[in-house]
């Protein structure tokens, strides 16, 4: 039987994803146990059944298992979309098959228990695929979760509900012979480790995963993690090709350039890899059961994107084939046009209930801090607008050249936001027509805004009444920057394989950037098409740099910083020597909102000089 992407349904209205911490909570205790007991069943499923964890686990890298009998663009080329701009919306329907295959499990074996029977069958007929927020306060404070670490669980066990301990399936999995032996020998101990690890004790066979250092090293990166998930959010990434994938274009220097999802994504899977754990391989990620929690936040992130700002796959690329996720039995896959809407699935998430600029500000508060409310954008009265300037003026030789004019239809949808309030005209046919459009035209406008300040201040009569800068907290500005990030290109495949690029202020250690390559690309027909690309990618130094005092000294960043690189074996690699890496300092500011068709939407202030490391 033709494996398809649907979902079990249980309900007339989509039922809400949660975060792993809540819905694996002993509280939950029937949802808890059916899910746990369902991967379990998965896993121990013949690795050859298009329905087991091992099969579906191989999608994503190696071996080049062809799933289902689903062709691949070239043989033995795998389905690989990574650095595409397909990268988000292939992972959708991808979660959502493990999701659906979860909740069958789930219903056969609620079937089986003898006490209370329908009322397990809806639970498990409700049963949605929690999520890792990765950037979560509690990640900060806590780590990852434990039922993702612990070695063993306890679960109300079928057919009596008796409580049972079972062996932890989220904890690692047990790699299959049939898996192993296609692998190639060059993956080193990836080969032949006998169970997925994180952080692994040894490179024999039976190494274990060293959960201290795991949490450890989260922990200490979570900050950062957070930082870099606001920043996707705070009015800095503002079109899809930056969004949703780490290759940089052509518009090299521009922020929204080095804050894609997949960047910070890839930065997870590096972190919890431990340098040789199977997560920072892309060939073999998808063995380890934290994968599947942590692209299901992925597809969070997503979600909360194109419902923010109304952004979403390029019409070029929307029907595109997401391979090898059947849509149904005699047609083929499904495209990102047809898994744009969360719903089809049979899923959302809870933040979902607000669009636009009430989600903004929800979503930039919970990565701030402690997750405090965040600042209202308050409009000071006109007397006290004053320009908002980036945080280091730069040279008249190096301002950027003449922006590119505006089109005649972003001409149109400007003129109408900024003819006089009292002469209302009708709106531009591409508003007329197109109503769910709004966010997109709004980014535009936005966008043109900002090349051409004078709409904003310098006009003299305020005419552009409906986008126009304010200040939050104007009181706590700072002359230079609220923050300081390193931006960094590089080749990806530079050195054959993943590697981290370190960062230290004075001396001390302050941020890692890791570098989500693959060892054996020749067995990866899209990595070989894209084996020339160029990453972009960044960290937050802000936290550096304030404990150093360098904050608003500019002047002092590039003697401060200092860069060094380390490949997938361990070994330090001359800076000098890797090929095609740049690296530059940029601060920004983050008190300005901008009013619009949507509202007042938050937007980071950039330096437009930068600090040239490397």
């Amino acid at each position: 039987m033709v494996v398809t992407v649907t979902t079990v349904a249980s309900a007339t209205a989509p039922v809400p994803r949660r975060d792993v911490r809540v819905f694996l909570h002993e509280s939950n205790e029937r949802q808890r146990s059916l899910f746990l007991q369902a991967f379990a069943a998965l896993q121990a499923r013949d690795p050859m059944d298009p329905k087991s964890y091992a099969q579906v686990s191989a999608i994503h890298g190696l071996p080049n298992f062809e799933y289902d009998n689903y062709p691949m663009a070239k043989p033995n080329g795998g389905y690989c979309v990574h650095g595409q701009t397909l990268f988000p919306t292939w992972h959708r329907p991808y979660i959502a098959l493990i999701e659906m295959l979860i909740i069958e499990a789930a219903v056969s074996i609620a079937k089986t228990y003898t006490t209370d029977t329908q009322a397990w069958v809806a639970a498990a007929q409700a049963i949605r695929f929690p999520y890792f927020d990765f950037a979560s306060y509690e990640t900060v404070t806590s780590g990852i979760p434990s039922i993702l670490v612990d070695e063993t669980v306890t679960v109300l066990a079928a057919p009596n509900a008796q409580a049972t301990s079972i062996r932890n399936p989220l904890a690692s999995f047990a790699m299959p012979q049939a898996i192993t032996n296609a692998l190639p020998d060059n993956l080193g101990a990836l080969k032949t480790y006998q169970n997925t690890v994180r952080f692994p004790t040894s490179e024999a066979p039976n190494a274990k995963s060293d959960v201290a250092q795991l949490q450890s090293a989260f922990k200490q990166a979570a900050s950062n993690l957070r930082s870099m998930v606001r920043v996707i959010f705070d009015g800095t990434v503002t079109k899809w090709a930056d969004f949703s994938n780490h290759s940089l274009d052509n518009s090299h220097k521009q922020p929204g350039n080095y804050h894609s999802l997949e960047y910070v994504h890839d930065q997870v899977h590096g972190l919890i890899s431990g340098g040789g754990g199977h997560m920072g391989y892309p060939e073999v990620a998808a063995f380890d059961p934290i994968f599947y929690f942590h692209h299901c936040n992925v597809d969070r992130l997503l979600a909360l994107y194109e419902n923010m700002f109304g952004v979403y796959v390029d019409d070029s690329d929307a029907r595109k084939k997401l391979a090898p996720f059947r849509e149904t039995e005699v047609g083929g896959a499904w495209d990102s046009a047809d898994a744009k809407d969360v719903a089809r699935f049979g899923y959302t998430y809870e933040e979902l209930a607000k669009s636009g600029k009430d989600l903004q500000q929800s979503v930039v508060a919970s990565y701030t801090g402690t997750g405090a409310p965040a600042p209202v954008p308050q409009e000071l009265p006109a007397s006290q607008q004053q320009p908002i300037k980036p945080p280091v003026q730069p040279a008249k030789s190096q301002q950027p050249g003449n922006p590119q004019p505006p089109t005649e239809s972003q001409q149109h949808v400007a003129s109408w936001l900024t003819q006089p309030q009292g002469a209302p005209s009708a709106p531009p046919p591409h508003v007329q027509a197109a109503p769910h459009h709004l966010n997109s035209l709004q980014a535009s406008v936005e966008n043109i805004a900002r090349q051409f300040t004078g709409l904003f201040h310098e006009s003299g009569n305020n005419a552009f009444n409906t986008a126009r800068e304010v200040v939050i907290n104007a009181e706590t500005v700072r002359p230079h920057a609220d923050h300081v990030y390193a931006h960094f290109s590089v080749p990806k495949n530079a050195i054959n394989g993943p590697f981290t690029i370190n960062f230290a202020v004075n001396g001390v250690p302050a941020a890692q950037c890791f570098i989500f390559a693959r060892v054996a690309r020749e067995l990866c027909s899209n990595c070989v098409d894209y084996d020339n690309l160029t990453l972009g990618g960044g960290a937050s130094l802000t936290a550096a740099f304030t404990q150093a005092n360098l904050l608003d000294r500019p002047e002092a960043w590039r003697a401060a910083v200092r860069v060094s690189v380390v490949d997938w074996k361990g070994n330090n690699i001359r800076v000098e020597s890797l090929r095609g890496l740049n690296v530059f300092l940029r601060g920004s500011r983050d008190q300005v909102g901008v009013t619009g068709l949507l509202g007042t939407l938050m937007h980071r202030t950039w330096g437009e000089e930068v600090v040239e490391i490397i």
